[in-house]
């Protein structure tokens, strides 16, 4: 299982919501009702930082139309961001996921969005989206692909629109555990093998990548200038959050 696509297929299908926060109440062998609705909270309360800083830093009247959650996983972010857009669209590699998304609108009775797979989000070049959000999502993403991605999300933005998007630049750890975690990211018949001396699941392994911030930083500053503002983030890996204006 060695494409990133096959690996989200696999979450979506066992553990979707795991998947998205990787905390053992949310696995689907002890996921219940009071911890969905503890996951969906975390949403809410995330979406409400991200309007709340950008009406903040940039404008204090900004109201979403339509907006972008990229790696919307099973919509933990969309439905919060729906509450504030006239529309939404979510965005995943991953089909059970948008399967299981598809079915929480339903549940929720959340009218104003729709989801597309990463292909039909590709294929339609319009520059729509006033909002475009994605939270732990290029992490699991190879830079060099990641940086193309990158700017295709930028391009389906107005000119004047705003965006929060994470990224990871750094692994937090011993030089012997960053060499562990790249053996079992880069080569996953090592993992596997970890697995059964371990006598754990044998499942894929969430594969983490650090991006230069360098690069990063110089296709933000081709579209936005010096609109840009960042948050740091850490969660076993150093992120950070770049909230920026499109100018061009």
């Amino acid at each position: 299982m060695n494409s990133n696509k096959q690996k989200w297929e696999y979450f979506g299908e066992q553990d979707p919501y795991f998947g998205v926060s990787t905390f053992d109440k949310f696995k689907s062998a002890n996921i219940d009702d009071a911890s969905k609705a503890e996951f969906f909270e975390t949403g809410e309360e995330h979406i409400g930082k991200v309007i709340a800083e950008i009406r903040r830093v940039f404008d204090t009247d900004f109201s979403p139309s339509k907006s972008l959650d990229y790696g919307c996983g099973v919509g933990r972010l969309v439905f919060p961001l729906a509450k504030v857009s006239q529309d939404v669209t979510g965005v995943d590699i991953s089909a059970p996921m948008l399967a299981e998304a598809v079915v929480n609108a339903e549940r929720m009775g959340v009218s104003n969005v729709k989801f597309q797979s990463v292909d039909e989000f590709l294929a339609n070049k319009e520059a729509k989206f006033d909002l475009v959000h994605s939270l732990i999502v290029f992490q699991h993403i190879e830079p060099k692909f990641g940086l193309e991605l990158l700017r295709e999300v930028i391009l389906r933005m107005k000119v004047g629109g705003y965006g929060a998007l994470q990224f990871t630049y750094e692994h937090v750890g011993t030089t012997a555990e960053k060499l562990r975690f790249r053996a079992y990211r880069d080569l996953p018949f090592v993992y596997k093998l970890r697995n059964i001396a371990l006598r754990k699941k044998d499942e894929p392994l969430m594969s983490i990548y650090s991006y230069d911030l360098h690069k990063l930083l110089a296709v933000f500053r081709e579209y936005a200038g010096d609109r840009i503002m960042m948050h740091f983030t850490d969660h076993g890996f150093l992120g950070v959050t770049i909230y920026f204006q499109r100018v061009k």
